[in-house]
């Protein structure tokens, strides 16, 4: 099982990059686009399967893109 002490320094980290890149934006059209994103520019075809370090990274990289 998952370390569940993960969840809110991923989330947190989230709800950074969020209000500094996109706050105008809701959380579904946040992860609306990241998702079409990571489809278009990564090898990933679902965000289902990427682990939270991972997301993390890719999350970074289109709001460095993006944002």
């Amino acid at each position: 099982m998952r370390d569940e002490k993960r969840i809110f320094p991923f989330m947190n980290e989230i709800a950074t990059l969020w209000q500094t890149s996109f706050p105008d934006w809701r959380f579904g059209q946040v992860m609306t686009v990241f998702e079409n994103w990571v489809k278009v520019n990564t090898s990933y075809n679902d965000l289902f399967y990427i682990e939270e370090d991972r997301f993390l990274e890719l999350f970074k990289e289109f709001c460095e893109v993006i944002g």
